[in-house]
């Protein structure tokens, strides 16, 4: 007799409430994403909330690194110019991955226009922390980490969880 009636409610009711799912994506390439530039990473973020892979950035790479909605990166943050000496570097202006949760390990190394990293709810790295030549850096919500090294640079703004031993250099 009501029907007309609470089916629209029990639309209304259920669209107020958001979907809690998360998404593992994995990469086409095996253990990692290779990361050029912006559009990649919003296309990652828009369909992703877990990365099965690690993150490794890339030249042509330049301007902010903004990786918003993903909580878990099985792998590694990472620029490591170890990988070919031949190519040029990225030129990331800043690393900000908002969401992010848990990772293996950041290895931000060689980045010399990185200016500011920013993960203030990664709360778990499995190994280690690294960055090189960045003066703001937040890593406010880290209870979990190995090892953990900040080298270079002038620090000028530091937020940084001091709730497990860490070496900083």
């Amino acid at each position: 007799m009501y029907h007309h009636i609470w089916r629209p409610l029990f639309v209304l009711v259920a669209g107020m409430f958001p979907a809690a799912t998360a998404q593992i994506c994995n990469s086409p390439n095996g253990s990692y994403f290779f990361i050029e530039n912006q559009p990649q990473l919003d296309s990652l973020a828009g369909a992703c909330t877990t990365l099965n892979a690690s993150v490794n950035i890339l030249p042509p790479y330049d301007g902010p690194f903004y990786l918003p909605n993903i909580r878990n990166i099985s792998g590694t943050i990472e620029y490591q110019k170890m990988y070919d000496a031949s190519r040029s570097v990225p030129m990331p202006t800043s690393i900000d991955l908002p969401d992010l949760e848990f990772c293996k390990s950041v290895y931000l190394g060689s980045l010399p226009s990185l200016r500011n990293v920013s993960m203030p709810k990664l709360r778990t790295v499995d190994w280690g922390l690294y960055v090189d030549n960045a003066p703001e850096i937040d890593f406010r919500a880290v209870q979990t980490a190995e090892y953990a090294s900040f080298t270079g640079g002038d620090l000028s703004r530091f937020v940084f969880s001091c709730s497990f031993l860490a070496f900083i250099e």
